[in-house]
């Protein structure tokens, strides 16, 4: 085992002791799942915690007819479906678009699509669940929707 710089013993500082937290769950007989690290399942989880996991469902098809289309999540209730943009996504120009024209069909089929990018996600986690949770309640489909 070589020796740590002083910057790498900051960075080793600052994240949290895994295998510590570990052994204290093992010791007292707790088991919590893994927390998720892709940005995707950050919210998912997150989405669920505040809305129930019956509310969430993650890489769904079959939403437009004639189409095998899949979506990164959709809350069935209030028909919001949440994308995960990226420039890893949209290569080409010809990507871009027909990515728009998907929406578009989407849309058309009554279905409310948000946007993210992985790092709103990542930096700023309670502003998008907020924003997901606002446009869900106003458009759940057990509701009235007639004020919208």
């Amino acid at each position: 085992m070589g020796f740590l710089t002083a910057a790498e013993a900051k960075k080793q500082a600052a994240q949290p002791c895994v295998a510590r937290k570990a052994a204290s769950r093992a010791r007292s007989g707790r088991r919590r799942p893994a927390p998720a690290v892709d940005p995707q399942q950050i919210l998912a989880q997150a989405l669920k915690e505040r809305l129930g996991s019956d509310a969430v469902q993650e890489e769904v098809t079959g939403l437009v007819p004639g189409r095998a289309y899949r979506v990164d999540m959709l809350l069935p209730a209030s028909g919001v479906v949440i994308e995960f943009d990226g420039f890893q996504y949209h290569r080409s120009k010809a990507a871009f678009q027909k990515d728009r024209e998907r929406q578009n069909r989407l849309v058309r089929e009554g279905y409310r699509v948000l946007r993210y990018f992985n790092r709103q996600v990542r930096d700023g986690l309670e502003e998008v669940v907020q924003e997901v949770v606002e446009i869900h309640g106003r458009f759940d489909r057990k509701g009235d929707r007639s004020a919208v």
